[in-house]
């Protein structure tokens, strides 16, 4: 079995933190003539507050690298319940024969978070492995987090999650049938069927949409629509500035640009009207300037 350099951790959003993790496998196992190996979680371990990468999106993002192989694992029971010392010599040694181990400070693994950085420095001397414990790198004096960009997110910073990310943060969702409301008043939109715990920021965005091998610029509204119902289900929905027709059921990928407003309720569908007209004007305005 070759030996192997390996970076393992969830890599939620793959931010540039994760990104610096995989650069790191990469220089090592050139240097030492390794094989290198991502190992990712299929999902967090803990509750979050939305998956910022589905698994799908993870795949794509690390296949990226160079890497010689990828492994996700799926956080099953039986995955959250083993011990620290069953992981690290079922997983690492046994099937990877791994020799020099690569992770972030604040990464642990097995029950309760017994395989951390204090137990990885112990049980890698004993088995002669290699350890390289990576800081992520700072923003603003403060670490990248997959969880602080969740928190950027919720609060409409938009373009500094992007800035962490290394990337525009972006969905994937399926048309579906609504209520013909925007048709009524003459601002179409397209609701979208997102799969379930996706992060999605609530509020009024610009954004860009890719679909058709094209790409349209986009109002996009992530919210429970207060204005006709008092407890709606979240829904994103997206007026595609300029299109005409009929959409169909093409999937699409929307990419967040810009937070234009917070969600409020109106009271009646008359001032909703007028604020979606300033809402798209604010919009052919931001894109002459963009495209």
């Amino acid at each position: 079995m070759n030996s192997s350099c390996v970076a393992i951790g969830t890599y939620d959003g793959l931010h540039k933190g994760h990104q610096g993790l995989i650069a790191k496998v990469l220089e090592i196992s050139k240097k030492k003539k390794l094989k290198s190996i991502v190992i990712a979680l299929s999902k967090p371990v803990r509750h979050v507050s939305g998956i910022l990468t589905e698994l799908k999106e993870k795949k794509d993002l690390i296949s990226q690298f160079p890497v010689d192989d990828i492994f996700i694992l799926p956080v099953t029971d039986e995955l959250v319940k083993i011990t620290a010392k069953d992981f690290f010599e079922k997983y690492l040694i046994d099937k990877l024969n791994v020799k020099h181990l690569v992770i972030g400070r604040n990464f642990a693994f097995g029950h309760g978070r017994q395989g951390n950085v204090k137990w990885l420095r112990k049980n890698c001397l004993k088995n002669k492995i290699n350890l390289t414990v990576k800081s992520f790198s700072c923003s603003h004096g403060k670490a990248i987090s997959s969880s602080r960009i969740r928190t950027l997110l919720h609060q409409g910073r938009i373009e500094h999650a992007g800035k962490l990310l290394g990337r525009i943060y972006s969905f994937e969702g399926v048309p579906l049938k609504g209520m013909g409301i925007g048709k009524k008043i003459g601002i179409p939109t397209i609701n979208l069927k997102v799969n379930k715990g996706k992060l999605l920021p609530l509020g009024v965005f610009l954004a860009v949409v890719r679909a058709k091998g094209a790409f349209f610029p986009a109002v996009l509204n992530i919210g429970s629509r207060p204005t006709f119902f008092n407890k709606g289900e979240v829904v994103p929905e997206i007026n595609l500035i300029g299109f005409k027709g009929k959409w169909g059921k093409t999937k699409l990928k929307v990419f967040f640009l810009k937070h234009l407003r917070n969600e409020r309720k109106f009271r009646n569908i008359n001032e909703l009207k007028k604020q979606l007209d300033k809402d798209l004007k604010a919009a052919r305005r931001f894109f002459s300037f963009t495209f």
